[in-house]
């Protein structure tokens, strides 16, 4: 982390071993207490349909149909640059580090240049007192931030993030 910012990532996919289909960014100020959430669908390119597995079952879960995403996804090409972008040189926290590193790599593939940032595991949920998670389930509930769409996820772990930082927690 650079001074009081932080920066989370998360990514749905079509399967667990699929393709990513949408990826979710929140920028943190941990001083200010602000949220910066921005998302992106992947329209997915013909080689990852054709040899990646698409799962109904995923697909119940995030909501989002392999034509939904073909047709109002943004290229791969785009997302990839703008996801290299936002991640730039900094640290990215994720909750599920060992498939969306998997899923990030393989988008940063359409990228004419990867980012310089590493991927750190953020396991916040795990360790935070009950009643300060039922104050989040709240703020969740009120925000009406829906479970499995990569930016309202984000949005859910910067919530974490910042209580955390409200009990002292450093991330190194």
């Amino acid at each position: 982390m650079a001074g009081d910012k932080l920066l989370l990532i998360d990514i749905e996919a079509s399967s667990f071993n699929g393709f990513p289909i949408e990826i979710g960014f929140a920028d943190v100020d941990l001083t200010a207490e602000t949220i910066d959430v921005s998302s992106r669908l992947i329209a997915p390119p013909a080689n990852w349909v054709e040899s990646l597995p698409w799962s109904y079952e995923s697909e119940k879960i995030h909501g989002l149909s392999l034509d939904y995403i073909q047709e109002n996804g943004d290229a791969v090409e785009e997302v990839a640059v703008w996801a290299s972008e936002t991640i730039g040189s900094r640290d990215t926290w994720t909750d599920g580090i060992n498939v969306d590193s998997r899923w990030l790599n393989m988008l940063l593939e359409y990228a004419p240049k990867r980012p310089t940032g590493r991927l750190r595991a953020f396991f916040g949920k795990y360790a935070l007192p009950e009643i300060v998670m039922d104050a989040i389930n709240e703020d969740v509930r009120e925000l009406g931030l829906r479970q499995h769409r990569a930016g309202d996820d984000t949005h859910n772990l910067a919530l974490l993030a910042l209580a955390h930082h409200r009990l002292g927690t450093e991330f190194k």
